[in-house]
This record gives C-alpha cells, structure tokens and sequence, in this order.
C-alpha cells in the first residue's frame, strides 16, 4: 500500500509538470516594436502617423500610435503577439481645430494620456509640456516645433491617471496654455 501511495504522488506530480510545461509553450509570445514596424502598419491601416510611443520593456511590449484618419484624430495600440501584428484603434474623435488642445487616454490596463495641440501659436512658443495627477507627481516633456501630439504614459497601473493639470509653458516659464 506504501508503494501504490507512491505512484499516485509520482503521477500527480507529472500532470502537473505536464500542465505547467505546455502551457509555458502554448501561450502568447509578445515580440518587441520597433520604428520600421509602426511605418509598416501605418501605411497598412491608411492613416497619417502623427506620434508614437514604444513600450517593450514589459512583459506585453506595445505601442501607443497616435493618428489622423481623414477629419478623426486617435490613438491606437499595437502589438505583436506571435509574430502577427496586431493594431487597435483605441479611441477616435472628431478633429477639431478650433479647439486649442484636445485630449485622449485611458485610464485603466495601461493608461495614457494623448495631446493633439492645433494652435500654431503654442507649437511656435511652447517648450515644455507638464501633467500633474492627484497624487501630485507630473510628468514633463519638451516640446517641439514639429510636434503636434504628445503621449504620456503611466508607469503604474493607478486608475487614478486622470490629470488634474496640463500646463505649456514658453521659453521663459510663462505658462501659455493650462486646462
């Protein structure tokens, strides 16, 4: 009886190696992005590539493409999971130029927030770019003239990322935008 005890605790002990091992070689392999990549969808999916950002140090690296498809501005996020890419128009709004910045994001899995700015009056003068969140850290970029959108990304997944202020400021610190 000890030794039909011993079997039993040897067959457990297979399956769930078995099972562990198989699913280690079964599931999704992400691959990292890089810039050739987000061209080639680009012009595969037919839209004007205004920004990006490329997140491949996680476990799921991806991409945050900002876009203009006819009079709709976006984000979408890709990834290449075993070896396909894959691109998702996230979210999409109504371009709208008389509007001075306007604002995409997510506020959950991995949050962002996307500025598309239409003023050439702050992409002429502005030369920093600053979000503050609730819990008082803020995030800052330097702009540039070329630049139309800016992409900030949380480091957490704090469903908090909501910003409770965006600030451009000039080339002497005066603040030229704020919302």
């Amino acid at each position: 009886m000890h030794k039909g005890k011993w079997k039993i605790i040897f067959i457990l002990i297979s399956i769930v190696l078995i099972v562990v091992v198989s699913n280690y070689f079964t599931r999704d392999k992400y691959t990292a992005i890089n810039e050739d990549t987000i061209k080639k969808v680009s012009g595969k999916e037919e839209f004007e590539l205004l920004n990006y950002k490329i997140v491949n140090n996680v476990d799921k690296p991806f991409s945050l493409i900002a876009y203009k498809d006819h009079k709709r501005i976006g984000v979408g996020m890709l990834t290449i999971v075993n070896g396909q890419e894959e691109f998702v128009r996230e979210l999409e709004i109504q371009e709208d130029k008389k509007q001075v910045v306007q604002t995409i994001g997510r506020k959950r899995g991995s949050p962002y927030l996307a500025l598309f700015i239409n003023s050439e009056k702050i992409l002429m003068y502005g030369k920093t770019i600053s979000i503050t969140f609730p819990n008082q850290r803020t995030q800052t970029k330097k702009m540039d003239v070329k630049e139309t959108v800016y992409i900030f990304i949380s480091d957490s997944s704090d469903t908090r990322f909501k910003p409770t202020e965006v600030d451009i400021r000039d080339g002497q610190g005066k603040v030229i935008y704020k919302k």
